[in-house]
């Protein structure tokens, strides 16, 4: 199995997750619950069996499940900014942008210093 698939597996399980979270978050309407509900549901069950083959591969790969917890935040930290500005076209405050370069700075210490 090839490691660059399953880091992929990863980052877009993660892109398909947190993209269902907030399609459903925008456009949620209480009069009809159901059909956004079961939408985003479908979306979320194919992120989720990515994730699984991407931690499952990926740990064989790596041997080392922190590496792949890395690419898994890594993806999350890289998708998520962009579908939230994709979905809702705001622009991160100043705090939620220290917020990220500090996260992102944690990823990385945690993949560099092993």
């Amino acid at each position: 199995m090839n490691p660059v698939i399953a880091g992929l597996a990863l980052v877009f399980g993660e892109a398909l997750l947190i993209g269902a979270e907030m399609l459903a978050a925008k456009y949620f309407d209480p009069a009809d619950p159901w059909a956004l509900t079961l939408l985003a549901l479908s979306v979320s069950i194919t992120g989720a069996a990515l994730l699984v083959y991407g931690y499952t591969f990926g740990y064989r790969e790596f041997k080392n499940i922190w590496v792949v917890t890395g690419l898994s935040l890594a993806g999350m930290l890289v998708v998520e900014p962009a579908v939230a500005w994709f979905l809702f076209r705001e622009v991160p405050t100043a705090g939620a942008s220290i917020a990220l370069i500090l996260g992102m700075a944690g990823i990385v210490a945690s993949i560099v210093f092993k």
